[in-house]
């Protein structure tokens, strides 16, 4: 119950030597070859700690000397994922996203290997069935420790002969390169669309200024997909046709290369699916989670859709309507993809006067940070502290970088970096990522950080950055995933933040 984990967490606490500032095993500054050499490095440490677990007496196995080692061995592991990760997103070096995404998917393929090690799944199960007295003792969260990891290993084909676990390592392997590769196409697209100034027409003189300029030409400008140039277009263009070359060259990025990704990790995943004894792969991912199985979700989303439906149809409608008669069109007409956010703007313009434009002058971006981290800190008593100068070590000049405090004991909680506006090669949406988890590690506490990345509008020197209202709840929604991995009290990095 509640009470036994918190006294649980108590004693583990009184029993920890020191914390450990989650900053301080964060080499930001790391260079490319430097990271491909840490990398076999903790490879190597990992796979020797794995050994020596594996070769314990089984009748001698204990919570001490098989579960606490591997959960230290792939906090170390997962700390340095979580660097890999942040620097093949996010780094403003294309060579350090390089080796970045090659390392991450060179980890991933190492991780596939240590979750499919016999030897240590045996002595995992030997600890539970031959020392039912101490794993039956075990706190809650040591006990759920224990239950994940044989769960994991379970999920991961230990329980098949040998052809078949080799086969699905096989599969697993090949989905986790396609994965990495998926989204370092995606990262690293750099799809424009040609316009002229007049194709641009009802967007602002300003916004068409900040657009990259078509070499040797006065009148031509790109149109990036990033979401600041691109969502403007969608929402404000008066020509159809610009309307519809944007978002058609949206919804055609790297389709040479990521449709025959997705279609082929389509068929592996039903593959493993079959192999582990599911009837497809919806089934296999649902079994950990509150809903089991495909049949519940299905159930679940036609219910949904049988409500939801005859709203959307009286929507689209309305929208229809709305553009024959903004057009003057004889018929009632089609609504395309690069209509929608056009005609619902300016229907929520003449019908309610709202104007997205015009809302987002109340929003700027400095204004926005300060009040949404001055909320979060008054709702959970926290109290963020700016870190600036030297002090500031962050992998480009404009990430900022924040510590979190108890506000009531001063307690250091952890660490969150913000980056917040787009670059070249970074990754393109909105997302935290966990760089450092909570947890014990090897009997000290390691303090949290992650990284907010966004895609929000840069100031110029003649106009600041606004947010469209949208992006302020992404920003507020955002940081809530901040908080959820600052404020764990998780003694494992299992289970730290979102990894419940």
């Amino acid at each position: 119950n509640l009470e036994n984990r918190k006294q649980e967490s108590k004693e583990m606490a009184e029993s920890s030597t020191s914390t450990i500032n989650g900053l301080t095993l964060l080499d930001v500054a790391i260079t490319p070859e430097g990271m491909k050499e840490k990398a076999e490095q903790v490879k190597k440490d990992f796979t020797a700690v794995l050994d020596q677990v594996a070769a314990v007496d089984p009748d001698k196995a204990t919570f001490e000397n098989v579960i606490l080692p591997v959960s230290d061995a792939a906090t170390e592991f997962e700390n340095f994922c979580g660097l890999v990760s942040i620097l093949a997103n996010t780094s403003p070096n294309k060579e350090m996203r390089e080796v970045g995404n090659k390392v991450d998917g060179e980890l991933r393929q190492y991780n596939i290997d240590i979750y499919m090690r016999i030897d240590v799944f045996k002595i995992l199960t030997a600890y539970v069935e031959k020392n039912s007295t101490q794993y039956n003792s075990l706190g809650a969260e040591q006990k759920r420790l224990t239950d994940r990891y044989i769960r994991d290993y379970k999920r991961n084909g230990l329980h098949l002969p040998e052809d078949q676990r080799e086969q699905l390592k096989k599969l697993l392997k090949t989905i986790s390169d396609n994965g990495v590769k998926f989204s370092t196409f995606l990262n690293e697209d750099n799809t424009k669309v040609e316009c002229t100034r007049q194709g641009l027409d009802g967007l602002p003189e300003d916004f068409i200024n900040s657009l990259e300029k078509v070499e040797g030409s006065d009148d031509k400008v790109y149109v990036s997909m990033k979401y600041p140039e691109m969502l403007p277009v969608l929402r404000s263009c008066k020509v159809p046709e610009t309307r519809r070359l944007v978002c058609e060259a949206r919804a055609r990025q790297c389709m040479d290369t990521n449709v025959d990704l997705l279609e082929q990790t389509i068929g592996l995943r039903h593959e493993c699916a079959l192999l582990l004894g599911y009837t497809q792969f919806a089934d296999y991912k649902l079994d950990i989670v509150m809903a089991k199985n495909a049949a519940t979700v299905e159930k679940f989303l036609t219910e949904l859709t049988v409500k939801a439906l005859p709203k959307g149809r009286e929507e689209l409608q309305r929208l229809r309507e709305f553009k024959q008669k903004t057009e003057s069109l004889s018929e009632l007409p089609e609504i395309y993809a690069w209509d929608n956010s056009y005609y619902t703007e300016l229907l929520k313009k003449e019908q309610y006067t709202f104007d997205k434009e015009k809302v987002k002058t109340y929003f700027p971006t400095d204004n926005v940070i300060e009040q949404t981290l001055d909320i979060y800190q008054e709702l959970l008593s926290l109290k963020f502290e700016q870190i600036t100068g030297e002090n500031c070590k962050t992998w480009h000049e404009e990430i900022q970088l924040y510590l979190v405090r108890d506000r009531e004991t001063g307690e250091e909680m952890g660490h969150f970096f913000l980056d917040l506006h787009p670059r070249e090669g970074k990754y393109g949406h909105a997302a935290v990522f966990p760089m450092i988890p909570r947890g014990y590690h090897k009997g000290n506490m390691q303090l949290p950080v992650c990284a907010m990345v966004c895609n929000f509008t840069k100031a110029t020197a003649e106009k600041p950055s606004l947010l469209y209202f949208d992006e302020v709840e992404t920003f507020f929604h955002e940081f809530g995933h901040v908080m959820h991995n600052l404020c764990t009290k998780a003694n494992y990095a299992e289970f730290s933040g979102t990894s419940v």
